[in-house]
């Protein structure tokens, strides 16, 4: 069974596409490594903006990987202050800051500055690893 060709032409733009944004998503990480972000300490609770580290976690009630990764980020919030959950719809000007291009994403923050960015939906483990990264 042959495919046909306009398939072939859609699968092979649809792996550039992919391909592509992936390389803006890198390329953009590396520009906003070093970062300070203020803005997110208007989210901060008391407790939250004494932690040296931060972890923000973007996302959107709109979004289906959003859905599956959130309930995992509550679970280790309780466990941990430095977990704050961001809502890009409402705070679109700190999404910004941060430089949130798609949710779900992780963003490391070290005395306010950025430090790893960890985009789309990730398992609990790749969570845990995340939130006790080292300092970059």
């Amino acid at each position: 069974m042959q495919i046909p060709e306009p398939l072939i032409y859609i699968g092979t733009t649809i792996l550039v596409v992919v391909a592509i944004m992936r390389l803006v998503m890198v390329r953009n990480n590396r520009r906003l490594k070093g970062k300070f972000v203020s803005s997110i300490y208007a989210l901060a609770t008391p407790a939250q903006a004494q932690e040296e580290n931060l972890v923000v976690y973007c996302y959107s009630p709109h979004c289906g990987p959003c859905h599956s990764m959130t309930p995992v980020v509550d679970k280790l919030a309780l466990k941990s202050p430095a977990i704050i959950k961001l809502n890009v719809l409402e705070h679109s000007d700190i999404a910004h800051d941060l430089g949130i291009m798609g949710t779900p994403t992780l963003v490391h923050l070290v005395r306010g500055r950025i430090g790893n960015i960890m985009a789309g939906a990730q398992s609990e483990k790749k969570i845990r690893k995340f939130l006790h990264s080292p300092s970059p």
